[in-house]
């Protein structure tokens, strides 16, 4: 006999999780159990607030740097902070994820405050991109940061000049040809800085090994020094069948080259080492620098051409004062206080 079909599976069947913010309105919710139950037909529905639901799993997992004494305390409390498109939520629980309701609070700025905030900064400093919402935000996204030293950052920024701060950036802006989503890059000045910094690195390492190089040379050059006195003394008390052996010649110590080239100039550096250039074909120190700065000559020259044909924004201190609206609203004319006035 044939085997019966298979049970299809219903809806009723089904359990499903529901994730949704605090202060939902009653009317979104019960509009929400009725597609559900009625619509659906979904047996069981669970209604949990997402902040909850990362509480849970904080306190579940081992993280690093942090004391297992702070997870696994009695109380199993913990704080959640979540910034939404809309709005920040904070929400206190306790007992491994419970909400306490009474002391949920919220304050009325999340992303979508802040990137406007963005759009008005870079409009009216660079391009007009109040028209291109998701393009900022984008660049919100990659950027932007909170700083634990605004203050500071902010006085130290007027007397460095642009370009060399250490947050300073580009939003390279999309073509819509061959690429559709923007790219952050250093700023010219910032990056010749950090290549200077490489090839200093690099010119020190070669530098010390050099070094090393010579203290093992002369090393060796006393080494050979002192055996060949040895063997000198062991032939004059032992003789040769009474005729005296003749001494050893001393063998000549090896001409040592400094190949460090901070004392010596490019040219001379260059006329000095073409013969063994031409005679060797293993790569000496000085040849793998010299291609070294010829590679990154070529490819800095390559980048600028490329950025000069790119359109970019250039981000500054906005990259945290503009998330520091969400601990200051007043900055922006908003009567209420921030997210260390809510916790």
């Amino acid at each position: 006999a044939a085997a019966p079909p298979p049970k299809a599976h219903s809806s009723g069947n089904c359990a499903f999780v529901l994730l949704e913010q605090p202060f939902v309105p009653s009317v979104i919710s019960e509009g929400i159990d009725n597609v559900l139950f009625r619509e659906l037909g979904v047996g069981r529905v669970a209604k949990v607030l997402s902040p909850c639901m990362a509480a849970i799993k904080y306190l579940s997992q081992s993280h690093e740097g942090v004391p297992d004494t702070w997870l696994n305390d009695e109380t199993q409390c913990c704080l959640v902070i979540d910034s939404g498109y809309s709005a920040t939520h904070v929400v206190p629980t306790q007992n491994g994820g419970q909400p306490v309701s009474s002391a949920i609070r919220r304050l009325n700025i999340g992303g979508k405050v802040l990137t406007n905030i963005l759009k008005e900064c870079v409009t009216y400093r660079q391009w007009n991109m109040m028209d291109e919402f998701h393009i900022v935000n984008d660049a919100k996204e990659q950027l932007c940061f909170v700083s634990d030293r605004f203050d500071e950052e902010i006085s130290k920024a007027s007397k460095t000049r642009k370009g060399m701060r250490w947050y300073d950036r580009e939003y390279v802006l999309p073509d819509f040809a061959s690429t559709f989503r923007g790219s952050v890059r250093l700023p010219e000045p910032l990056k010749r800085k950090h290549e200077a910094e490489e090839m200093k690195k690099i010119e020190d390492e070669m530098d010390a090994l050099n070094e090393e190089q010579e203290r093992a040379e002369v090393a060796e050059e006393a080494q050979q020094l002192v055996d060949d006195s040895e063997e000198a003394a062991a032939n004059e008390n032992a003789g040769n069948g009474g005729k005296k052996r003749p001494e050893p010649e001393p063998k000549k110590g090896k001409k040592r080259k400094r190949k460090s080239g901070k004392k010596k100039s490019v040219a001379d550096d260059d006329d000095d080492n073409d013969a063994e250039e031409n005679d060797s074909d293993e790569e000496t120190d000085h040849q793998r620098l010299k291609r070294l700065k010829a590679e990154r000559e070529a490819e800095r020259r390559r980048r600028e051409r490329e950025a000069a044909e790119q359109q970019s924004l250039a981000l500054s201190v906005e990259r945290f004062a503009v998330s520091e609206v969400l601990f200051r609203p007043s900055d922006i004319g908003l009567g209420a206080g921030g997210v260390a006035e809510a916790v």
